[in-house]
């Protein structure tokens, strides 16, 4: 979680702040890192799903905000232990090849793409992340809150899948228990086709009420408010935990041989 960049700037005191500028990038502090660009203005582009990487070797895992030349960008960064990483631009969709990190493999939120120019977290707004640890949450939403487990076969793998909620601001009650499935890539030779899931790895407050997060090799936005997606996610099922918990329930009750083809046609869900 990231300090409060208003803060960082007033420390620095008046005198090091530069004149009178015409943009938003022209009033950096001093350090010529943080930029008052004000609050977001995402673009409406009804698009809330992005691929990045396999899903299995390579993955999305890092975000940050960036703001440029008066538009903003929120980049997703695909780590890559084994070769070079790349960087989405997840309006945009725009996706940068061989870009240059500090930690492949760890934490980062700045890479220099292959022109050579550094993309950071460079406003004076906190953007927050939730890292890949598990469990934690963001925007009032806790992730792989529970575990829903299923004694019946499945011919590849078992099936867990973790249930995110939603808390009052007391945190007294719950107000929705949701597992957000999506299909995720499998080495299994048993499963080529994948498997479902629903472990959420790392997520971003995009300062709007929506929420970037990363599952397998997707990246979906999301409001706060339901785990809804934000336009169009064909690959992204968000389902009451309720009605996944009675499904698997009843596929233990009917000695299900494959549960993973019994969760698809339960719930209505497009084939794996």
């Amino acid at each position: 979680m990231k300090l409060s960049r208003m803060a960082i700037a007033l420390a620095l005191g008046t005198a090091a702040l530069p004149g009178p500028a015409a943009n938003a990038e022209d009033s950096a502090v001093a350090n010529g890192r943080y930029v008052f660009a004000g609050m977001p203005v995402w673009p409406d582009n009804g698009i809330a799903e992005r691929e990045l990487g396999d899903g299995d070797g390579t993955f999305p895992q890092n975000m940050f905000v960036e703001y440029t030349k008066g538009k903003w960008h929120a980049w997703v960064i695909m780590v890559n232990t084994q070769g070079p990483a790349k960087a989405l631009d997840f309006f945009s969709g725009e996706v940068l090849e061989n870009v240059k990190v500090e930690s492949p493999g760890g934490y980062n939120d700045w890479f220099i793409d292959a022109q050579g120019l550094k993309h950071t977290d460079n406003t004076d707004i906190a953007f927050h992340y939730k890292d890949p640890r598990p469990g934690g949450g963001l925007g009032g939403i806790s992730f792989d809150k529970d575990t829903l487990d299923s004694e019946a076969k499945f011919r590849c793998a078992s099936l867990s899948l973790d249930v995110s909620q939603r808390l009052s601001e007391q945190g007294d009650q719950i107000l929705w228990s949701k597992v957000p499935l999506y299909r995720k890539a499998d080495s299994s030779p048993k499963c080529p086709e994948g498997v479902w899931d629903s472990l959420i790895n790392t997520a971003l407050d995009l300062r709007d009420g929506t929420l970037l997060i990363t599952g397998g090799k997707y990246i979906f936005r999301v409001r706060e408010f339901d785990m809804a997606p934000v336009g169009s996610a064909p690959h992204l099922h968000v389902i009451e935990a309720s009605e996944v918990r009675r499904v698997l329930q009843k596929a233990s009750d009917h000695d299900v041989t494959d549960i993973g083809i019994y969760l698809t046609k339960q719930l209505d869900l497009p084939s794996l």
